[in-house]
């Protein structure tokens, strides 16, 4: 379960996790958040949300596909995604050969469905533009980051290494944490489950003349108490 089916009680978990005084950069572009269950990195991604000014009223929110195999990025024909707080409305885009309707892909998603009650509980109204990235899929993603307006916001959903013991995801995560913050776009899979977006956020990020920021890091040990295999979480902020 990656959070509570119930409305009263996802609403009473997010005001607990996300309970930090809001710090809104009017010049925020773009977030790194995690997305595991919300009782491992809700407190790691109130970090970043603390920072998102809550009239942002667009939402580019990427992802990677664990699930469903497909080559470039994958849209949804939906008109809305629905969670216990409310239905968010989507932003259509047309279909080329990179980026397509893959309804199937995001039925078996949770990369991109685990972020949205972030967004509901802190911003006041937005629209969504969900978008999954598969094979080959950090160019268009680029070619897309680069295309939209200034009123959307970036979310690049996406932890970082995976079942590794405490020690050596600290070790990867520092190094992995150094490229973004040194925008070095050479993140791999085994480093974050979203290295795509990540490496197109950071070659987006470049000639804008952003700057990355880490806000918060740590590792699944310290909710459940298991350091032999761990999953590392962070949160980055771009401005």
């Amino acid at each position: 379960m990656f959070y509570p089916a119930d409305k009263a009680q996802l609403l009473q978990q997010l005001k607990h996790d996300l309970d930090l005084s809001a710090q809104p950069i009017p010049s925020l572009r773009a977030v790194i958040l995690p997305h595991a269950g919300h009782i491992y990195c809700a407190r790691i991604a109130a970090h970043a949300l603390r920072h998102i000014p809550r009239e942002v009223s667009k939402i580019l929110l990427v992802g990677p596909a664990h699930r469903t195999p497909f080559r470039g990025l994958a849209l949804s024909s939906a008109d809305f995604f629905t969670t216990p707080l409310g239905r968010i409305p989507l932003v259509k885009l047309r279909s080329d050969r990179s980026v397509s309707i893959n309804d199937r892909a995001h039925a078996a998603e949770h990369c991109l469905e685990v972020i949205c009650p972030y967004l509901q509980s802190h911003l006041d109204q937005f629209e969504l533009l969900p978008v999954l990235v598969g094979q080959d899929g950090a160019a268009p993603l680029q070619e897309l980051l680069s295309s939209v307006d200034k009123r959307f916001l970036v979310v690049i959903s996406s932890d970082m290494s995976h079942f590794l013991n405490q020690q050596q995801a600290e070790q990867k995560d520092s190094q992995s944490i150094q490229q973004i913050l040194a925008l070095r776009s050479e993140l791999s899979g085994d480093q974050a489950c979203g290295y795509q977006g990540i490496n197109a956020c950071i070659d987006w990020a470049k000639p804008l003349q952003l700057t990355p920021e880490l806000r918060a890091y740590d590792t699944s040990a310290k909710v459940n108490n298991d350091q032999s295999r761990v999953v590392g979480y962070s949160a980055f902020t771009f401005h």
